[in-house]
């Protein structure tokens, strides 16, 4: 609650959700939508890449994978 009153949205997937693909998409597109942005698939490697992505994310804690991405 303390975040939602300064203006921050929380999103919380849990394990079915993340090893659902279809799912895993549908919460995607709920994080663009909040960011005001769409998601583009391109190329013959975006399901690939989706795939990277959750395995990523479930290898290690999201303040970690941080560091990768500056």
């Amino acid at each position: 609650n303390a975040l939602l009153r300064l203006g921050i949205t929380v999103i919380t997937v849990g394990n079915q959700t993340f090893r659902d693909r279809s799912e895993f998409k549908r919460v995607g597109a709920t994080v663009a939508r909040l960011l005001g942005t769409r998601i583009r698939p391109r190329g013959e490697h975006y399901d690939r890449r989706q795939i990277e992505l959750r395995k990523r994310l479930s290898s290690q804690p999201i303040w970690e994978s941080a560091r990768y991405s500056e």
